[in-house]
């Protein structure tokens, strides 16, 4: 027994350690992809490394900000739709108690069930797409997470569906490859877990390392098309709302001069009068 509570708390503090690990590494690597398509954008060059340093002095805003992002489209449905389950169900069991038919309160349980899943997945991926530019927008414009995702939801309008677009397919790729190469290696691992005369959990531990190599690997080719095609988005929406490339011109050619910061008081000083 000792030996099986030990491995359970080894496994909770690697949990407990992988997941902050796992945040960062996440948001890090989506703003510094965004901070690079920007500046190849406006025609600069960078490098991974510039991109990294860059973003690096603000990690905390952008892991703050995926946060927020997994709290709206996922968090809040995932407990709204609990909650509503376990209502159904109550209501369910009370119309049982009460004489009704089980059939039929079986039919519009599951019917409501249905309904319900669907409207939690309606709302998750209209979420998703809502949220969909805010890393361009907290890297770009160097503003805090919930501004972010206020300035994303406003950019979205308009552009949902071709950001729904690039979701599907992107995922039809992910999946295309995925399929393709899972075949391909498997085939490998057959015939020469057949020379070799493996066993069969040895396959299945080869094929398990394979298939989580192969997603990674099919991840790591994906996830830099979503980041330039949806900088690429914020870009274009600011040009189609906001007139940013004449703004951009007009700097470029010094006929506009960005305002300067203001300074900031003290936090033991009265403000400075304008």
């Amino acid at each position: 027994p000792w030996a099986g509570i030990l491995a359970g708390v080894m496994l909770a503090c690697a949990v407990l350690v992988a997941i902050p690990v796992l945040l960062g590494a996440t948001a890090l690597a989506m703003a510094a992809m965004s901070h690079a398509v920007s500046r190849a954008y406006m025609g600069e060059a960078t490098t991974i490394r510039d991109a990294y340093k860059a973003v690096w002095r603000r990690v905390w805003r952008y892991v703050w900000l995926l946060i927020l992002e997994g709290l709206i489209a996922g968090a809040a449905p995932m407990a709204v739709g609990t909650g509503l389950l376990l209502l159904t169900l109550y209501v369910a069991a009370l119309a049982q108690d009460a004489g009704l038919n089980w059939n039929d309160v079986g039919m519009v349980t599951g019917l409501a069930m249905g309904l319900l899943i669907v409207a939690l997945l309606g709302y998750f991926v209209l979420m998703l797409l809502r949220l969909s530019l805010a890393f361009p927008a907290c890297v770009i414009e160097d503003i805090g997470a919930w501004a972010a995702i206020k300035r994303s939801n406003r950019l979205s309008k308009g552009t949902k569906g071709r950001i729904f677009v690039l979701y599907l397919l992107a995922a039809v790729l992910s999946w295309i490859l995925s399929i393709g190469i899972v075949l391909t290696l498997a085939i490998v691992v057959g015939l020469t877990a057949y020379s070799l005369h493996l066993q069969q959990t040895q396959i299945d531990l080869v094929m398990g390392i394979v298939a989580y190599a192969v997603a990674f690997g099919v991840q790591a080719l994906i996830r830099p098309i979503y980041a330039i095609a949806l900088t690429l988005f914020y870009y274009d929406q600011r040009i189609r709302h906001e007139g940013f490339d004449i703004e951009w011109m007009m700097l470029q050619a010094g006929l506009v001069v960005p305002p300067p910061s203001e300074p900031e008081a003290a936090p033991w000083l009265p403000p400075i009068p304008l």
